[in-house]
């Protein structure tokens, strides 16, 4: 099993979170709203290269969504388009910027043919901040997940049988 560790969440980073507040502003007609395109694809690429000196290949896996994201996808679609076109067409840049998918990314990676350490670890419990445990959630131990479900199951019977004993 090959894992990826994400650097802080699995949601959008600030620089493209364009379900929220951000907005790429095209609109001469409204001088007022400063964000634009320029601005913004310089501080995802900023961004995108800080993260890649954490990693040893030039792939860079940037989540685009979250929870109940893209609410209004037409809107974070087309923003996440501009700055992706801007990106990729400026050649000063040196970046290339595309949708894709886990699969693709793995592929990319995979493609690269690097050698892995190997970790024989336990992942179990993961935790998100000090004293939050996704408990279950995450674990190289799946049998401590299948020993949870008989357990409920065998604790619902002497509720089951109590009025069958009391008569």
């Amino acid at each position: 099993m090959w894992i990826h560790l994400l650097d802080s969440h699995y949601c959008t980073p600030d620089e493209c979170a364009y379900d929220e507040n951000l907005f790429i502003q095209d609109d001469p007609k409204l001088p007022t709203f400063k964000m634009d395109v320029i601005q913004q694809g310089e501080a995802f690429v900023a961004m995108a290269r800080q993260r890649l000196t954490w990693y040893r290949h030039n792939h860079l896996l940037i989540p685009f969504g979250c929870d109940f994201a893209h609410q209004n996808a037409d809107k974070s679609f087309s923003q996440m388009d501009q700055l992706i076109h801007y990106v990729n067409s400026n050649s000063t840049l040196n970046t290339t910027v595309r949708y894709g998918t886990l699969n693709d990314y793995a592929m990319a990676v995979h493609g690269l043919n690097l050698t892995w350490e190997i970790y024989e670890g336990d992942f179990f419990p993961y935790a998100t901040e000090p004293e939050q445990f996704w408990t279950g959630y995450y674990t190289s131990r799946p049998q401590l997940r299948a020993m949870r479900v008989p357990t409920p199951r065998s604790c619902k019977l002497p509720r089951r049988s109590t009025p069958w004993l009391l008569g």
